[in-house]
């Protein structure tokens, strides 16, 4: 049986905001020049304000119900986002992320992944929520073990990233093991 996604929401933290796009998000993602990836591989530069509308348009269209996506707000100003792309036969999430770079290292992207975790796994019921990541990408492999979530195994040279053939990282988390992520969060 799938599961439904209820209504668009927003989650709080102690120091964010994780809510769903808006519109009126195109200046903050425009300033912050889209969403960095590890690799250096984002988006193209220079980030116009018509990559932005596009991307936006994007997240905002997206069905709720498979593809949630949620903007990280600091301080009233987007600085990433979190998303999910939800298996409706199977109740699992896989679950990615992006921040703006000069607010990398500050426990921001975990406490925003930990937010959205919580609400995939507690309140909407999902059975399973998964991430993979390239086996060079330390920060992200660490920012999912921070997380609570165990890893699975590599997946070996599965990805070509920059013509370089290379495995990924899966992670997950299950319902059971929320107390871990609740005590270590």
């Amino acid at each position: 049986m799938a599961i439904k996604i209820p209504e668009q929401v927003t989650l709080k933290t102690d120091r964010l905001t994780v809510r769903p796009f808006q519109f009126g998000d195109v200046d903050d993602m425009v300033s912050m020049g889209g969403f960095p990836t590890w690799d250096g591989s984002g988006p193209p530069k220079p980030y116009t304000r018509q990559h932005a509308e596009k991307m936006l348009a994007q997240k905002t269209l997206d069905s709720w119900e498979t593809n949630p996506s949620f903007a990280i707000v600091f301080n009233n100003t987007v600085i990433g986002s979190v998303g999910m792309v939800v298996n409706q036969e199977y109740n699992t999430a896989e679950i990615g992320y992006s921040l703006q770079e000069k607010y990398w290292g500050k426990g921001i992207t975990a406490e925003a992944v930990r937010s959205v975790i919580l609400w995939a796994l507690r309140d909407v019921g999902l059975a399973k929520v998964c991430a993979q990541a390239d086996v060079r990408n330390e920060r992200s492999l660490k920012l999912m073990e921070k997380v609570g979530m165990i890893r699975e195994g590599i997946s070996r040279s599965d990805h070509v990233i920059h013509n370089v053939r290379t495995g990924m990282a899966w992670y997950s988390i299950l319902p059971e093991e929320l107390d871990k992520l609740l005590t270590d969060g």
